[in-house]
């Protein structure tokens, strides 16, 4: 392998995808990469090395959920929620978190900047060659219609299309987390986006925050890249009890951002309240647009029909970080369920077909789908950092309860987490069940919560995990 790579493996054809508003912008305009299929092949191969290489040697920090297997926004959102609820446990809510946004951050990755980032992280010899032949004159063209512009050199970009575009992003970005590291920041990330939370009261506090604020401009001024300011978001958690008084001003890149009560994060709302009631109704209207849709476009003359239409455009809404989002109480999933029996009111009945989970069975299955991952190990999140063995159960490693909040006049605002409900849900579930491996305990799980022979097992598991008034745990299922 002499890391020379064949020159049309380095050209690609570039077609514009119309985004939104006016088609006079070319800002509007989504640019997508088109690469010689080859050289993906060898893209893919050449990433699989990388990866490993930058896996052991620890090269990634774990607070990067962004292009990377078993991680994704719910293990993003996860983790950032609950430190949220934890900080806000420990400081008495007087918490923030800002949400940050780089632009056209795929656009300016300087290839001359990467590759020198790729030799500090060790990916040297002919891994190191192939990459920075790679990166070296790479050529592309436009493509409209039957029109094609003449091809130009391009010295950045991630190379959209690429297979080794996400892996060239995430060396780039981790020159950014290390500084946020080394100054102990709580921080996560997600490609691009940037999350941190910090207790911002004193002044002191202050000052130390608009230290942070101040790394992520210089490394934007050393890395050629531009913080979009004004899609900075700021989360404020401070309730009139602990008398913090108003959240400080703080301007960032030469813009005030103010406080609000909720913030958008990977298409999730995070809600100050604890009580994710803004995303529960995102929820609630993206049914009823999908359900207006269906009904303008689509003749649906059976139940069978409808049920595919639910499959393909209402329960991705309704999976898309349910863990999160899902609170175990029933009286929150009103509004959710009154636009799902509106949707199959469309083909004239108030039925759902029978091999359909109901909503609240959905989002257990989703929660029991989490915890099994995180139980074991096949999810980022460490299952010591959130949850403990109960002490009777420490043979078997069978029955689960939360880490405990240290306030408990904190308990209202941490009591729907995902951590600190799933012990109702996991440990009610028979240790045969615990035990099977993904697949077959999937198909155990619908058939709980579906099955009409355990109709009664089915009910007690949806009461307890959905009635917060009810105290003390029931025996598991044939235990």
């Amino acid at each position: 392998m002499s890391g020379n790579i064949p020159t049309n493996f380095k050209i690609a054809r570039v077609i514009m995808i119309h985004k939104k508003n006016s088609k006079q912008e070319m800002g509007n305009y989504r640019p997508i990469s088109m690469e010689n299929q080859i050289a993906k092949i060898w893209e893919r191969v050449l990433n699989a090395r990388l990866m490993l290489h930058l896996n052991r040697n620890n090269r990634l920090t774990r607070r990067q959920h962004g292009f990377r297997p078993k991680r994704g926004c719910h293990t993003n959102l996860f983790e950032a929620q609950e430190k949220i609820v934890r900080q806000s446990d420990i400081h008495g809510a007087v918490i923030e978190t800002w949400s940050f946004d780089l632009q056209k951050a795929f656009d300016l990755l300087d290839h001359g900047k990467a590759l020198r980032l790729c030799h500090t992280a060790g990916i040297n010899g002919h891994v190191g060659k192939s990459i920075e032949n790679w990166l070296t004159q790479r050529h592309q063209y436009v493509q409209c219609n039957k029109e094609t512009s003449d091809p130009r050199i391009v010295n950045r970009s991630c190379i959209q299309g690429s297979v080794l575009g996400p892996t060239m992003w995430l060396i780039y970005v981790q020159s950014l987390l290390d500084r946020l590291e080394d100054e102990n920041v709580d921080h996560y990330a997600y490609t691009d986006d940037v999350a941190i939370v910090a207790k911002i009261s004193t002044k002191e506090e202050i000052d130390q925050f608009k230290e942070t604020l101040d790394i992520l401009l210089k490394w934007g001024t050393d890395y050629d890249m531009k913080w979009g300011a004004h899609k900075t978001q700021r989360l404020a958690i401070r309730y009139q009890k602990c008398g913090a008084g108003k959240p400080p001003e703080i301007h960032f890149d030469e813009k005030k951002i103010m406080a609000t009560n909720k913030i958008e994060s990977l298409g999730m709302y995070l809600d100050a309240s604890g009580i994710p009631n803004a995303q529960q109704e995102r929820v609630k209207k993206d049914i009823k647009v999908m359900r207006i849709l269906i009904a303008k476009n689509y003749r649906i003359r059976t139940l069978e029909i409808l049920e595919r239409l639910y499959t393909t455009y209402i329960l991705p809404k309704i999976n898309y970080c349910s863990p999160i989002y899902h609170t175990g109480k029933a009286s929150h999933l009103k509004g959710i369920k009154k636009e799902l029996k509106n949707f199959w009111r469309l083909c004239d009945t108030k039925y759902k077909p029978k091999n359909v989970m109901g909503l609240e069975e959905q989002l257990i299955f989703n929660d029991l789908k989490f915890m099994y991952k995180i139980k074991h190990g096949l999810s980022p999140i460490e299952f010591n950092d959130y949850f403990t063995i109960r002490e009777i159960e420490i043979a078997t490693s069978e029955k689960i309860k939360p880490q405990p909040y240290k306030r408990g006049t904190r308990k209202a605002f941490a009591m729907y987490t995902f951590t600190q409900r799933i012990d109702k849900y996991w440990n009610y579930l028979p240790k045969e069940t615990r035990k099977l491996k993904f697949g077959p305990f999937k198909e155990k799980l619908k058939e709980i919560l579906m099955s009409e022979k355990k109709k009664r097992h089915r009910q007690n598991l949806l009461n307890f995990g959905l009635d917060t008034n009810v105290m003390g745990a029931p025996h598991g299922i044939n235990e």
